[in-house]
């Protein structure tokens, strides 16, 4: 089995009985594992979906760190890397408007990594935590086979025992879930009122605060942030552009990808592309912060991108510090 992304130093096997074994073992059974599977799963956070190898495992960023899933997806056997490198770019703009993953890349492999960070309020629900990963499955699977170039062909079998969710994505069509996404929604007040004050905690008179407020865009950096809420009104979604990716330094594009994996484990902040082009984007909960948190987090966000503007005069040497 093709291993995903998993850091050196992996934790020993889980204790049956634990709870985050129990967490683990009853959300496999969910998702249709057999109890030996569901096992190993809950030991290891190792399992395997149809030809989706899935690692669940604590975050990098801190002692705190809540649980990242991490999905190993094949390159469509016909489809060359430049489309692929595309279709993951296009991928990441529409799945910050929904939950907090993203496709990358690793060195040396043309397999793509999903990243999706679990919420912190579904630990220790087993079925959120199906929920989640049920979700990832259906990325991976989309992004396989409604690409040109058709399904991965890679370990079409299942090995004995590996679960095999029926098809959850018939008619699933990324472009059209963005255009949907994007449509105007009316900003909660509360959020608008967070947004003034973030604003003016980073400078802005209050006629300037009024107005970030009223457009959803904060200033930072240099950098303006346009801020939007997903469908609960609860998660800020921010993007901020970043200049061009030349189209013909293949090589530059599969090094941004690279970097992404990096930043969504450490940051949650990933790298997309849609229609306004190349962007930084995270999502940020709103629940139980201040503007001052708001503010810290714009300044943190806009550093980085400002970095990222900081070496566009040298597009070979582009996202490999």
């Amino acid at each position: 089995m093709h291993q995903v992304a998993q850091s050196p130093s992996s934790p020993p096997p889980r204790a049956p009985g634990t709870g985050a074994w129990q967490w683990l073992h009853e959300a496999a059974v969910l998702l249709g594992a057999a109890d030996p599977v569901a096992e190993r799963f809950a030991a290891t956070g190792v399992i395997r979906f149809g030809t989706v190898d899935l690692l669940l495992e604590r975050g990098h960023d801190g002692p705190n760190a809540g649980w990242v899933a991490l999905a190993r997806v094949e390159r469509p056997v016909k489809m060359d890397e430049a489309a692929w490198i595309d279709s993951l770019f296009s991928a990441n703009s529409c799945l910050m408007l929904f939950t907090h993953a993203a496709f990358c890349l690793t060195d040396g492999d043309t397999a793509a990594v999903l990243v999706l960070r679990v919420p912190p309020d579904h630990n220790d629900d087993p079925l959120m935590l199906s929920a989640d990963l049920y979700g990832a499955l259906s990325l991976c699977k989309a992004i396989a086979e409604r690409t040109p170039g058709g399904r991965a062909e890679s370990g079409a079998d299942n090995a004995p025992g590996d679960p095999a969710p029926h098809d959850p994505f018939a008619g699933f069509d990324l472009q059209a879930s963005l255009d949907a996404a994007s449509q105007q929604m009316p900003m909660p007040a509360s959020i608008s009122t967070l947004i003034r004050d973030a604003a003016a905690l980073l400078g802005r008179a209050t006629r300037s605060a009024e107005a970030a407020a009223s457009t959803n865009v904060l200033q930072a950096h240099g950098q303006d942030v346009g801020i939007g809420t997903d469908p609960d009104g609860n998660i800020l979604v921010m993007a901020t552009d970043l200049p061009a990716l030349p189209a013909a330094l293949l090589e530059t594009r599969r090094n941004a990808l690279c970097r992404t994996l990096e930043l969504m484990l450490l940051t949650g902040i990933s790298l997309a592309h849609g229609p306004a082009g190349y962007a930084l984007m995270s999502r940020w909960d709103s629940r139980g912060r201040s503007a001052a948190d708001l503010a810290a987090w714009i300044e943190h966000f806009t550093a980085l991108a400002a970095a990222f503007r900081g070496i566009e005069t040298s597009a070979a040497a582009e996202f490999r510090a």
